[in-house]
């Protein structure tokens, strides 16, 4: 079952202010959205019906190490947070 992606006002606001540091920050976002939507249940849940992805750190020019917090139901994964860093 696919789940739709409701990203948080804010989360879309910081995503928006940081496209000119990271360029492909949203191109990644979108591949863990599509893998969210479909299983969301692979992030670690730290507290009850609250998930955590942490990606992997990647070399490549553009693309940050990402943190996102979320919760979801059978209808939808809602992303509350993110938190980019640059990656080495």
């Amino acid at each position: 079952m696919m789940r739709t992606i409701v990203e948080e006002d804010r989360v879309s606001m910081l995503v928006d202010d940081t496209l000119p540091s990271w360029p492909r920050l949203r191109e990644v976002l979108d591949g863990w959205y599509w893998r969210l939507s479909r299983d969301p249940g692979i992030g670690f849940e730290f507290e009850p019906g609250l998930f955590l992805i942490k990606t992997l750190e990647f070399s490549l020019e553009g693309v940050p190490f990402l943190t996102i917090l979320y919760e979801f139901d059978e209808q939808e994964v809602r992303i509350l947070s993110i938190r980019a860093i640059e990656s080495n």
